[in-house]
């Protein structure tokens, strides 16, 4: 039964700061400091990598959304090919009948329709059930390079060379009334009683764009890029959007371009990572895919797949300076978060400890064994101290008081890499050599598993647990300078390549988890101290907010929202704070 906040709301908060948590999502507060009344709202959409397709290919017809799609024939010559997509892999299944190019579709993963297409031109017309294809009845004008929108019982045809329209009841198609300008390769998205036709090709790469409400089309403001080769998604004429295409002839035409239709205007949003055209794209205003198209020439083909997600309140992170150690820690640890953090094991005063407030650090009692380049993980009050160099196999735990030995590690090493907790935690990678052993801590003892599949030293590492851990960058040669971009992630059995690291470098510091990185700033190809900062999203690395000093020999903690980047070498007593806070607004009217 419905409790009294799902019925009528909550009410509006009086405070003297913003809030900053999920919990304010969807609320408004009036702000006592500023005077101001506020909300929590969504950040632009970005484009991630998702998983290539197994055939390359363009003009590849999309339907469903981003976790449930299937892409469907495609060219540039007529491909017989349909995979389907789990929002991680995909996967080849059953052919339409006819291998056709320049086709159209829409509907869902399990009830699809596909259209049109050449070549020759042809009003061909296929459901499909979730197994199978059905011819079922032709258009009444064949036609190809246009485009549609619907389900397989209430769907419409736009677009091509002609102005004719058509709608699908589920088992015939009706003209209905014409498009006011024939064009070809147009962004087409929505319903059949809710729809936009944008751009395409006509005498120009149009710019052109008209609404549909089921029985009439209007034509509205232009798009801020005239493009054809485009493709479109969203559900109603509100959330349309358009991206890709080719806003001229050639390959510096191609277009990395997002738009987006609220009705009234046009707004630019966050570019596709890789410029495309001939794509197929489907799926709602929040979640979508970009799959396939082409890259250079008609002939080149890309399996090439973009994840649209415009789901997030959060903005994007920053770096602000935090309180100075009292004393230099450079090749150390941490362990903690960005409010409650310790930081220990370092190249100086290797047994020092010190402990952070969210604004300044107090000396704590010393570790029982001076090493540099060890493992740091844990809490500020439940720490662990593992490894280091010179090469130790030492293991010491914090109670928030004291330093108490524990259990040796298998293999000695330092310049390691690792995450978790006092009681769950993963040690990996290291040196002397370019080691590739694993070990995993329960609390009490360590346990050999599966070793890396590349062996590196200066290595970074996230996690939450031992069960669940990244391993990146690092260096793969010994002696010499590898940079090494791998990225590698483990299941608690064995560990899995993925996608790597934008700059390959080593001895730079790292935090968060399994799904949620950072690798923050160290030592990149041409003997360089980098500022760069890497963001880990689950799937693939993206470039964030630099740190305001470069340098290698440092440590980090916390997690992908709230960090500490610590010291360097130098040696440095430098702290920066990284923070990604909620995307607040000011109510003005």
């Amino acid at each position: 039964m419905a409790d009294y906040k799902e019925i009528k709301g909550k009410h509006i908060l009086s405070i003297a700061s913003d809030l900053d948590n999920a919990e304010g999502e969807g609320q408004i507060w009036f702000n006592t400091t500023s005077g101001d009344y506020k909300t929590i709202v969504k950040v632009a959409g970005a484009w991630a990598s998702g998983a290539n397709l197994n055939t390359g290919r363009s003009y590849v017809v999309t339907a469903g959304i981003q976790t449930a799609a299937l892409a469907i024939n495609g060219g540039p010559h007529p491909k017989s090919n349909t995979e389907s997509y789990d929002g991680s892999s995909w996967t080849e299944i059953a052919d339409p009948n006819v291998a056709r190019t320049l086709a159209a579709g829409c509907g869902s993963q399990t009830a699809a329709i596909f259209y049109s297409g050449s070549p020759p031109d042809r009003a061909l017309t296929e459901t499909w059930d979730g197994s199978s294809w059905t011819e079922v009845g032709d258009l009444n004008t064949a036609r190809s390079n246009g485009g549609g929108a619907g389900t397989t019982t209430a769907c419409f045809m736009a677009g091509a060379d002609v102005t004719s329209v058509e709608e699908f009841n589920g088992t015939s198609w009706t003209e209905v009334n014409d498009v006011p300008t024939a064009t070809r390769g147009a962004a087409i998205a929505g319903i059949q009683t809710s729809a936009v036709l944008a751009g395409g090709y006509s005498t120009k790469y149009a710019e052109e764009a008209y609404e549909y409400d089921g029985t009439n089309w209007t034509e509205v403001a232009d798009t801020n890029t005239g493009r054809e080769a485009v493709g479109g998604f969203g559900r109603t004429i509100a959330t349309f959007h358009m991206a890709g295409g080719a806003e001229g002839p050639g390959t510096p035409g191609i277009s990395t371009k997002t738009e987006s239709w609220d009705g009234s205007s046009w707004t630019e949003l966050n570019d596709l990572n890789t410029a495309i055209k001939k794509n197929g794209v489907d799926g709602t205003s929040s979640l979508a895919l970009s799959v396939g198209g082409g890259t250079a020439a008609n002939t080149t083909t890309a399996a090439t797949v973009e994840e649209w997600s415009f789901t997030s309140t959060l903005a994007a992170g920053t770096w602000a300076t935090g309180g100075d150690l009292n004393g230099t820690k450079s090749a150390g640890s941490s362990a903690g978060t960005q409010t409650a953090a310790l930081a220990f094991g370092c190249a100086e005063d290797s047994a020092n400890c010190e402990s952070y407030d969210g604004s300044s650090w107090t000396q704590v009692a010393d570790t029982n064994e001076g090493r540099n380049h060890p493992l740091g993980c844990g809490t500020q009050t439940a720490a662990l101290y593992a490894g280091g160099f010179p090469a130790s196999g030492s293991s010491e735990e914090f109670d928030g008081t004291s330093w108490t030995e524990g259990n040796d590690l298998n293999t000695a090493r330092g310049q390691v890499g690792g995450d978790g907790i006092q009681t769950d935690a993963i040690i990996f990678g290291g040196a002397p050599g370019l080691k590739t052993e694993t070990e995993e801590y329960n609390g009490t003892s360590w346990s050999e598993q599966n070793d890396l599949n590349a062996g590196r030293r200066y290595i970074e590492g996230s996690g939450d647990t031992g069960q669940a851990a990244l391993a990146f960058g690092g260096n793969s040669s010994n002696p010499g300078s590898g940079y090494s971009t791998a990225n590698e992630s483990y299941d608690g059995t064995s560990w899995t390549e993925g996608s790597d690291i934008n700059s390959g470098r080593f001895g730079g510091g790292s935090c968060g988890s399994q799904t949620l990185a950072l690798l923050i700033s160290g030592h990149e190809s041409g003997d360089t101290e980098t500022v760069k900062v890497e963001e880990w999203d689950g799937s693939s690395w993206t470039e964030v907010a630099d740190v305001s000093n470069g340098s290698n020999s440092i440590t980090g903690t916390g997690t992908g929202l709230a960090a500490l980047r610590i010291s360097g070498n130098s040696p440095q007593t430098i702290v920066e704070e990284w923070t990604v806070a909620r995307n607040v607004k000011t109510i003005t009217d």
